[in-house]
């Protein structure tokens, strides 16, 4: 048996995303990167050293995510 999220992938083309906090100084920013790529998004993201805001959603971008609100 497949599980739901692969199901609904197949039958509806529904892509499954992760959802993230992303914590800048003061700011909160929520990103969502699909599931197929949440496991190098945090590796890539973990593994940066430039810490700017616009390296930081280089980095979301690079990965197909999206940003919340």
């Amino acid at each position: 048996m497949k599980s739901l999220l692969n199901q609904l992938n197949e039958v509806a083309g529904k892509t499954a995303y992760q959802s993230y906090t992303i914590v800048h100084g003061i700011e909160q920013i929520q990103v969502l990167i699909p599931l197929t790529e949440a496991k190098d998004f945090e590796v890539s993201f973990n593994s940066t050293t430039d810490k700017t805001k616009d390296a930081l959603l280089e980095i979301v971008r690079d990965h197909n995510g999206k940003i919340k609100g």
